[in-house]
């Protein structure tokens, strides 16, 4: 029998329609094609503060009957998105129990969390497995509930039936948990893959001009984890260069941002693109970048980015963050400064073939992602 999924996710479904793309989303897409996986019942983000609450409220409407809905009480709206998938919005989890069972899940179902901050998947289901994406103590967000994640990652550690880690270091956080695989990050072949469409030239946000090759670019949030210290020695002694930057710019780090960049003309902040068009932005990089510190949180990661950048046939200059040698050829590693802006010279001298590039990231696809996952769940909890 087909598995029915409990899924608490770490961001919410209003997300995703705004263009957001995560490891939650892609399995989520991957499950909904998958004849394993029967219904999918995903819980939004459940909010932690009363800000949060307020904002899930408004972004959800979960006062408001829509043509999707299928039940609603009192701080919750349960809509049906797809033949399968199910997305719970909600104030509170009090009300998952009641669609669970109108859906008609049940006792085998499995249980499955990408959220920390809430351990109500442990108490359901018959498979309870947790997918841990970073290590969230780590993250300035949640700087200020970085006790309350220790008792929730001890919990998880101790009654978890499965857990699945997105980068190697993050096990140790589970030990000593038996059941702890390392399961990185993948990518949608098809999706970055294209070579038919591509931005011949970029355009300025604030002006008509154009934003000349060669073009190192990054897309990704940016936020702390970004060291635009190195992006700005770069950017200075390689004026030639373009560094193109999409993605959000954080509040936190947005001041620091205007004040490192503002003289240096070559460096270029485009914004947030939706994830339906970024492989055209990154099909006109000729080097995708990785500038992350070294720190806790870049140690328990494994970034997207990495992945797209070689499905899009383009190579990589990295600092030594977690889980990115899987390509030596294609995947350069800078230990310091001078060396990431030596590799910048060196790639750009030397020519390759984008289709060989695109080759060494085929066995990281999504769906050969979901396999191992399911692979370790028939295994383990022998549900179906």
């Amino acid at each position: 029998m087909p598995y029915n999924i409990l899924f608490y996710s770490m961001s919410s479904h209003f997300e995703w329609r705004l263009g957001v793309t995560n490891r939650n989303r892609q399995l989520v897409e991957c499950w909904q094609r998958d004849p394993r996986v029967g219904k999918i019942l995903m819980v939004d983000f459940l909010p932690y503060s009363f800000r949060r609450a307020a904002r899930e409220v408004w972004k959800a409407r979960i006062w408001e009957k829509d043509p999707n809905t299928r039940h609603m009480g009192w701080g919750f709206k349960l809509n049906q998105e797809s033949e399968k998938l199910y997305v719970y919005s909600g104030v509170h989890p009090l009300g998952i129990a009641q669609c669970v069972k109108k859906l008609d899940f049940g006792e085998d179902f499995i249980s499955l969390s990408s959220n920390p901050m809430d351990t109500g998947f442990l108490i359901q289901g018959k498979g309870r497995v947790f997918d841990a994406v970073d290590d969230w103590r780590a993250h300035p967000a949640y700087a200020k509930y970085t006790k309350r994640l220790d008792k929730n990652y001890a919990e998880i550690a101790q009654k978890s039936d499965l857990i699945f880690t997105v980068s190697d270091s993050l096990r140790k956080v589970f030990t000593p948990h038996k059941q702890v695989h390392w399961i990185p990050n993948g990518v949608d072949l098809d999706h970055f893959g294209r070579t038919d469409i591509f931005v011949e030239n970029f355009e300025l946000d604030s002006s008509s001009s154009k934003i000349p090759h060669p073009i190192a670019g990054y897309v990704g949030q940016i936020q702390d984890r970004v060291d635009l210290d190195l992006v700005a020695k770069a950017a200075g002694e390689l004026p030639q260069v373009s560094f193109v930057f999409i993605g959000k710019v954080w509040d936190t780090i947005a001041n620091e941002v205007e004040d490192k960049f503002k003289n240096i003309t070559n460096v270029h902040f485009l914004g947030p693109k939706d994830y339906s068009v970024l492989p055209k932005y990154i099909q006109a990089f000729d080097i995708g970048l990785i500038p992350h510190k070294i720190n806790d949180l870049t140690r328990s990661m494994n970034p997207l980015k990495l992945y797209e950048y070689l499905a899009a046939g383009k190579r990589v200059l990295t600092t030594p963050v977690e889980g990115v040698k899987i390509s030596p050829e294609f995947v350069i590693v800078a230990k310091d400064a001078a060396e990431f802006i030596s590799q910048i010279k060196r790639i750009l001298a030397k020519p390759v073939d984008s289709i060989r590039v695109q080759s060494s990231v085929q066995p990281h696809s999504w769906s050969a992602r979901v396999d191992q996952i399911f692979g370790h769940i028939d295994k383990i909890l022998r549900v179906g």
